[in-house]
């Protein structure tokens, strides 16, 4: 259980880091993008947040820390 927990959770790892990397990468066209696009991307990232949170604390659950 732990090994298939493991892949979902780094899945999760990359998609917050890629979220806030956009927002990063993104930032200096924040007059032509909008406030909303970075908004939605926190919005992702927050997401992905939980559902890493989620798959952490089964494994922590299982053991795994």
């Amino acid at each position: 259980n732990a090994y298939m927990l493991h892949n979902p959770a780094h899945v999760e790892l990359n998609a917050i880091d890629l979220a806030w990397d956009t927002v990063v990468r993104f930032s200096p066209f924040i007059e032509i993008l909008g406030e909303g696009f970075f908004a939605d991307f926190a919005h992702v990232s927050d997401d992905e947040s939980r559902h890493f949170s989620w798959c952490a604390q089964r494994l922590a659950e299982l053991g795994f820390k």
